[in-house]
């Protein structure tokens, strides 16, 4: 009964939070804006000038989104609440055409959220790495020449070492053809930025689902 419910709920917050996905009938946009905080930019597909970022706003492949110092945002992918990134502050990502389920990290900070439901692995790409998720979460921090991937869920897959497990973190730096990169257990310091972000989504997420359970209700 619960998951019932958590289906007609999640069919609701599409059909209200996010109408251009739900009534999209050929190309499905490849994700759709939740919130915006502080300074965060788009650039879409032929445009030749980045514009602001706005709430419930459409990305189809080919568009850039950019935060700056004090910005960040939540960028939903799939019709319900089963796979949504946080892009941190002073952070760049790339939505590649034609693969709704993959993104670019050019630059910055990102955290991932797969939940039950979610369809198909999940891939982020930077110019050094690939990583491959199912269910979970990982937050993925890039640069020109660094790297670092932490895991809080289950396993994720690298195109560098394979397999990176629950509780453990990979770091690497790139100078030229050389590589150095090494996989440790994350300790708790580790975890605090996951932690913040994960009470702060699930707060979010509770309360998308009670305002639109209101609404149902006529409350």
């Amino acid at each position: 009964m619960r998951h019932f419910q958590k289906i007609i709920l999640a069919a609701g917050f599409c059909a209200v939070f996010l109408p251009d996905l739900c009534t999209a009938s050929q190309e499905m946009p490849a994700a759709t804006v939740l919130d915006v905080i502080g300074g965060a930019e788009v650039l879409r597909p032929s445009a030749l000038r980045w514009i602001p970022l706005e709430k419930k706003s459409s990305l189809p492949g080919g568009s850039k989104v950019r935060t700056g110092d004090k910005g960040s945002t939540h960028i939903l992918f799939e019709k319900g609440l089963e796979t949504v990134v946080k892009l941190d502050n002073n952070s760049e990502l790339s939505l590649p055409r034609g693969s709704a389920l993959t993104v670019f990290l050019e630059k910055g900070r990102l955290f991932v959220m797969r939940e039950e439901g979610a369809s198909g692995p999940f891939e982020i790409r930077t110019r050094h790495l690939r990583l491959r998720m199912g269910l979970g979460g990982c937050i993925l921090d890039a640069s020109k020449r660094a790297v670092r991937v932490r895991v809080y869920g289950e396993a994720v897959t690298l195109n560098t070492v394979g397999e990176l497990a629950e509780g453990h973190q990979y770091s690497a730096h790139f100078d030229g053809e050389r590589v150095t990169g090494k996989i440790t257990r994350m300790i708790y310091h580790d975890s605090m930025d996951w932690q913040a972000w994960f009470r702060r989504w699930y707060e979010m997420r509770d309360d998308l689902f009670a305002d639109q359970l209101e609404k149902e209700m006529g409350l």
